[in-house]
């Protein structure tokens, strides 16, 4: 079972590279930005584990947030080597994660996620408060609400709550467990439903607030996803190809490529394309799959290296 998941969030985390690497304004960057945040959301609810909120903050501050902050170290080091003049400010904004000259954004999720687990150890056990937790979250995002809200990762927790939420609620029921007991004919048909309802949503991103034309279709492309793609590492989990082993490996590493692959998708490879004045091909989309594919080739080369090396510096201990 573990399997399965890893290859799902090794699926997951493909598309997060593939939409950094993309134009807003691409059809498969929203198709992808229509779920693939939701989905980690929703994962995390399904494994979620009932804890106090005293271990919870414990766990929290010594696994994800000391991540996130080794990398919000890094941003501020980048910050003061290529700027002549320093500002206070600046550097403030980077350390609190709240824009400015952050360079890694996507460890929002870390500490968005971080809260969603928190205040989820304050709600406890009790059906009715995750529910009416969940109706809260969801009708004040329908509404529009969240629009008005900083783009800030503690207010992303609103945005996102309904997704993890969903988790939760879908570990109660064990439903994506159930996915794959349903069979794989209904995969292709919700496959087209996604991206038809993704597309006449328009783009959406949980990070910045923007719902598409409705947080409601947004919600539901989430799931959809989120169970396709379940279904999805369902069917393809039982070969054991090279394609297969490395989604499988980059879904037990997804924390690890988070929290780096932007410096690449957004820092080195867009330098390399002005360098050598191929910026005309930046966003073609043959070359965004072809990037994509590559670096995902380069992270499994750098796991398997990186276990390889564990596991003889363990062997020259014994």
């Amino acid at each position: 079972m573990r399997k399965k998941y890893d290859i799902l969030r090794g699926i997951g985390i493909l598309l997060v590279i593939l939409g950094h690497l993309s134009l807003r304004t691409q059809y498969h960057r929203i198709v992808a930005y229509s779920f693939h945040m939701p989905l980690f959301f929703i994962i995390s609810g399904y494994f979620t584990k009932d804890r106090t909120f005293k271990e919870t903050i414990k766990k929290e501050l010594n696994k994800s947030i000391k991540i996130a902050y080794i990398f919000v170290i890094l941003d501020i080091i980048i910050y003061l080597l290529k700027t002549d003049v320093w500002e206070i400010k600046e550097i403030l904004k980077i350390f609190l994660i709240f824009n400015g000259s952050l360079i890694n954004s996507p460890i929002w999720f870390l500490f968005t996620l971080s809260a969603c687990k928190a205040i989820y150890s304050l709600i406890g056990k009790p059906k009715k408060a995750i529910y009416l937790m969940f109706i809260t979250t969801t009708m004040f995002c329908i509404f529009n609400f969240n629009k008005i809200l900083p783009e800030y990762w503690l207010f992303n927790t609103i945005v996102v709550m309904p997704f993890y939420l969903t988790g939760v609620m879908f570990k109660e029921k064990k439903i994506l467990d159930e996915v794959d007991n349903k069979g794989n004919g209904w995969l292709f048909i919700f496959t087209f439903i996604l991206i038809l309802i993704a597309l006449f949503n328009g783009y959406t991103d949980l990070n910045v607030h923007i719902n598409g034309k409705s947080y409601l279709l947004f919600y539901i492309t989430g799931v959809i996803g989120t169970l396709c793609c379940k279904s999805l590492s369902n069917l393809i989990s039982e070969s054991n190809n090279f394609i297969i082993k490395m989604l499988e490996k980059m879904g037990k590493n997804s924390l690890m490529i988070l929290v780096t692959h932007y410096y690449l998708c957004r820092g080195l490879f867009p330098k390399i394309f002005e360098k050598f004045n191929l910026l005309n091909y930046q966003y073609n989309v043959i070359v965004e799959f072809v990037l994509t594919i590559g670096l995902f080739v380069l992270y499994y080369i750098a796991f398997i290296i990186l276990e390889k090396y564990k596991k003889n510096k363990l062997l020259n201990i014994k």
